[in-house]
């Protein structure tokens, strides 16, 4: 039967919200934030399309799922919830809109995206953006030579050309885990030269992240390597990771020596430990109700004057909105119990929500989230779109294909 005029409508609407997606995730690694706003112009305008040409309306059927991205829809509400009570609306606008993805993500999980829409697909465009950075640094900023000589070159073409050492070590880590993922499902699937190239990325991730001045990135890539290759030793000889954790302690203290950025001095010296300080001192205020996203700003930026550093002093002096630098804090903070336990459910439930086939990958990718959450803002801040983005495909993707994938696993 001839496709009709109306199928192949939808089929381009449908591929062009796809693709749409997939240039998001490459430009979400970029510090340009006006390319940032385009690439959510154009995926949620070419959503809201896909929305009426697919009907979703007639095939929604409401489940766990469903009532997970109402949480995380929740979340986000909270700020408005807290509006009428906030001392001060000065900072509301500005931080409310660092959030919105929230809004446009819970949305997109609550009706579902495509047909066309696959995990690996997404895995694939993380780790070649990732793979297209390191090149692009490499070869076109630093030069072979120059980086094989100072490292240090490295990191600071990647702060200039490309982002910060939080979101490129993020990224990194994320490709590392679904490069894994890839390999351990699909092996037997994939070509040699696939194999190949797949290895080799994730070789070269790790050593990017050994390299980099970033100690959450280098301390979980350090880590995830420990996990999985005692995962993979496991599946081939439990003598031999039994062996390997023998080995740890002598791995680990190796490449922790490497990286000066650990050293008990520079960690003293850590500006998130007065940071964290003063967050903690808001918190106590209203540790039940919070204050608020508003309030609680003008309060953190109140205490961090008394508890930063004299070196801090002058180099923040005029600088506002500076945060936490912990997500589970900021949520404390803003929300108090009731914002932090909502925080909770959204790191923990995909977890259980997933099918059995993808419970390591989301174990991982959440301990992931977990761990720099303890460091960073994550889903009130420049993470929370490409967070978003891997629990979309994590949860609203091929379920149904690794329900069957399942079953014939256990038949056979």
């Amino acid at each position: 039967m001839m496709p009709t005029i109306t199928s192949r409508l939808k089929l381009f609407v449908n591929l062009f919200n796809l693709l749409s997606c997939t240039f998001l995730v490459f430009i979400l690694l970029i510090r340009n934030y006006e390319l940032q706003e385009i690439g959510y112009f154009i995926f949620f305008i070419s959503y809201i399309v896909e929305f009426f040409t697919d009907k979703k309306w007639k095939n929604f059927k409401f489940d766990k799922t469903k009532l997970f991205f109402l949480v995380l829809l929740l979340f986000f509400l909270l700020a408005f919830a807290y509006y009428p009570f906030d001392q001060s609306s000065i900072y509301f606008k500005t931080l409310i809109e660092k959030r919105y993805p929230l809004l446009g993500f819970s949305v997109v999980g609550f009706f579902g995206v495509n047909h066309l829409y696959k995990l690996r697909y997404f895995i694939v465009s993380v780790m070649v953006s990732a793979l297209l950075a390191v090149l692009y640094i490499v070869f076109f900023k630093v030069g072979i030579q120059p980086f094989i000589a100072d490292k240090n070159l490295f990191n600071l073409a990647r702060t200039e050309f490309i982002n910060t050492h939080m979101v490129v070590n993020f990224y990194l880590n994320s490709a590392i885990i679904g490069v894994w993922y890839l390999l351990s499902s699909y092996w037997k699937k994939l070509n040699v030269f696939v194999k190949f190239g797949l290895m080799t990325s994730l070789i070269l991730f790790l050593y990017i992240l050994f390299i980099s001045e970033g100690r959450t990135g280098f301390v979980f890539g350090l880590i995830l390597t420990i996990v999985l290759v005692f995962i993979e030793l496991w599946k081939l000889k439990k003598l031999l990771a039994i062996l390997f954790v023998l080995l740890i302690p002598w791995f680990a203290s190796t490449l922790i020596s490497s990286n000066q950025r650990l050293s008990f001095e520079l960690i003293k010296a850590e500006p998130r430990l007065f940071l964290w300080e003063a967050g903690w001192s808001v918190v106590k205020e209203r540790p039940l109700t919070g204050h608020g996203i508003s309030s609680a700003q003008l309060k953190f930026d109140a205490a961090r004057e008394l508890y930063q550093t004299e070196d801090y002093k002058n180099q923040w002096k005029e600088s506002k909105l500076l945060d936490s630098h912990n997500q589970y804090l900021q949520a404390w903070m803003e929300f108090g119990v009731p914002g932090l336990l909502i925080l909770l459910v959204i790191y923990l439930a995909p977890y259980f929500l997933v099918v059995r086939k993808r419970k390591k990958l989301v174990l991982l990718f959440m301990t992931l989230v977990m761990f720099q959450s303890f460091f960073d803002m994550f889903v009130t801040s420049h993470f929370s779109a490409i967070f978003c983005l891997w629990i979309v495909f994590l949860l609203c993707t091929g379920n149904e294909q690794a329900l069957a994938f399942e079953k014939s696993t256990a038949a056979g």
